[in-house]
């Protein structure tokens, strides 16, 4: 398995970590109240766990190598030729060079080899041979995933072994450009390529791309256009680190504890709810309003006390609803009291029923 190395804590001082040890425990908040096992995802087993139920459903595995994008990847031992052998493959009688990982590509790679020698005599020959794409098989597969393959078919026809280039191109918009790969091939003989396809769109969509087929000398001998459909991403494949397992041990339930009301839960005018939920910005706002209407409403008496501010108000109603059988108020049972005042200069109308005690109305 190939693991990145984000997900390793050689300190043992992260939860979730690979090399999780005491200490991660012990320093994470409200640890009492955790569930057992709480600090112990991703895991190496998690990680393979995971790759196995995709392995099994037919897809490529993230960190199994064998079965990930990187499958040739392999331990090799290199022979007395200079020929890579895979390790299992290996007599050690016969080969004694050490083991070391190694990954066979078929992609075409930028190399430089210097050779000095004394070229007289020497003539440098290409192979050319004709050739002929004879299947692409590119199956439906997921967006933003590792499932895509493209299988493509070549017949070499010429009479010496040739060089020939593979290439996918002009491909449909999301379709992540593809690597060109190259191989040998023997004449009269077939050769299968194998490519991976990837898109980047997150919805359904019919892609479209063309397979090239090139000799030594690259001049293209065939090309084919193929299709493929990518289907929606899945956004949702359940646990990162494979499928939770069932906790062990005891539950701890938790009492959920009341919280107090945030500021823009209090009533508008209720000073109290904002003092106790620490609101001093809103609390302030409402002695600073409580306080000017006060200042306002004095003023206002005092100009019209004063006859200053004979246009205040046209008309100022006052109606006093004195409740029936009141003990509080015995004199004023059943009256009902209205004084209408137009103007200040005006005496006021007072209705039969009612006991005016004093009245005072400004001079000029």
């Amino acid at each position: 398995m190939i693991l990145d190395s984000n997900m390793f804590d050689f300190q043992g001082t992260q939860c979730d970590r690979i090399g999780v040890s005491f200490e991660a425990f012990y320093s994470q908040s409200e640890r009492c109240r955790k569930m057992a096992g709480s600090c112990l995802k991703g895991q190496i087993d998690d990680y393979r766990q995971s790759d196995l139920n995709k392995i099994a459903s037919g897809l490529v595995a993230d960190y199994i190598i064998k079965f990930s994008m990187y499958g040739n990847l392999s331990m090799y031992r290199m022979t007395s030729t200079q020929k890579m052998i895979p390790l299992s493959k290996v007599d050690t009688k016969q080969v004694s060079s050490k083991p070391y990982l190694g990954q066979i590509v078929k992609q075409k790679q930028a190399t430089l080899i210097t050779l000095e020698f004394v070229a007289d005599d020497i003539q440098f020959i290409t192979n050319v041979a004709n050739g002929k794409i004879m299947s692409i098989n590119s199956s439906n597969f997921e967006s933003n995933s590792k499932n895509g393959k493209m299988v493509v078919i070549i017949w070499s026809s010429g009479e010496v072994p040739s060089q020939f280039y593979v290439g996918v191109m002009d491909c449909s918009l999301g379709v992540v450009s593809v690597a060109e790969q190259q191989a040998t091939i023997n004449p009269k003989s077939i050769y299968q390529f194998e490519f991976d396809i990837r898109v980047e769109n997150t919805k359904t969509q019919m892609n479209q791309c063309n397979v090239t087929l090139k000799n030594s000398i690259f001049q293209v001998i065939d090309s084919k256009i193929t299709t493929f459909t990518s289907t929606d991403t899945i956004k949702s494949q359940g646990a990162q680190s494979g499928t939770a397992s069932p906790i062990q041990g005891d539950v701890i339930k938790v009492p959920r504890v009341p919280s107090s009301p945030s500021c823009s839960d209090c009533p508008v005018y209720n000073p109290l709810c904002f003092l106790k939920s620490l609101c001093i910005k809103e609390l302030f706002a409402q002695f600073a309003s409580l306080f000017t209407i006060v200042i306002l409403i004095i003023v206002i008496a005092f100009l019209v006390k004063t006859g200053r501010c004979l246009n205040c108000t046209k008309i100022i109603t006052i109606l006093f609803t004195c409740h029936k059988n009141n003990p509080s108020h015995p004199d004023t049972r059943n009256a009902d009291i209205n004084i209408h005042v137009d103007s200040p200069l005006r005496s006021p109308t007072i209705s039969p029923r009612a006991r005016l005690y004093s009245v005072d109305s400004p001079s000029k």
